[in-house]
């Protein structure tokens, strides 16, 4: 697969009230990653969605409120961007499509299940809760700076990755590198 074929730029589907932006390459059965709070449709690693796109048909979207997605007019909650997730899931003609959740992108993949059963084939969770009383919340102030729209790429890395793990936290900084700004495809978008 070229790397061209990762860096389309992000298309526009309304399945319901909400304009939702997203990528779709590769062959083979639909594989649909939903990214975690405040990460966009970009922040899958170039190598990853590569790889990916060698066996599936990859779907990425930016969650409703992030990225070229407009704004959810309904009450912003897990249940509410499941529905759109499905929406959206729909409207591509995915087939029972393995959903990668990824932080709280699992926890929609999760809603997805329960309330559109049938709709995912398989669920993959990676960095997630189930919620509930003995879910391990972060710390406030990794909340806190994961939360802010001002935190720069040093505070979010360094929340991300603690101290002892350098060649990962530089690993995963080369990766984003790698991932073409998608200012240049905005205008196409808007």
């Amino acid at each position: 697969m070229s790397a061209a074929s990762t860096t389309t730029a992000p298309q526009l589907d309304q399945p319901g009230t909400v304009a939702v932006a997203y990528r779709e390459f590769g062959t083979g059965p639909d594989l649909l990653l939903v990214p975690g709070e405040h990460a966009t449709m970009s922040w899958w690693g170039a190598s990853l969605l590569a790889s990916l796109a060698e066996q599936y048909t990859v779907v990425t979207l930016d969650l409703p409120g992030t990225g070229y997605s407009g704004p959810d007019p309904a009450a912003r909650t897990v249940g509410s961007v499941a529905d759109v997730v499905a929406g959206l899931s729909v409207s591509l003609g995915l087939t029972s499509p393995t959903v990668l959740g990824w932080g709280l992108g699992g926890e929609i993949a999760l809603a997805l299940a329960e309330r559109h059963p049938g709709l995912p084939g398989r669920l993959v969770l990676a960095d997630t809760s189930a919620g509930g009383p003995a879910a391990v919340r972060s710390s406030a102030l990794d909340a806190a700076l994961l939360a802010s729209p001002t935190a720069t790429y040093t505070e979010l890395s360094a929340a991300l990755f603690p101290p002892a793990s350098l060649a990962a936290r530089n690993a995963w900084t080369a990766e984003v590198a790698r991932i073409p700004s998608d200012v240049e495809t905005a205008v196409a978008v808007a």
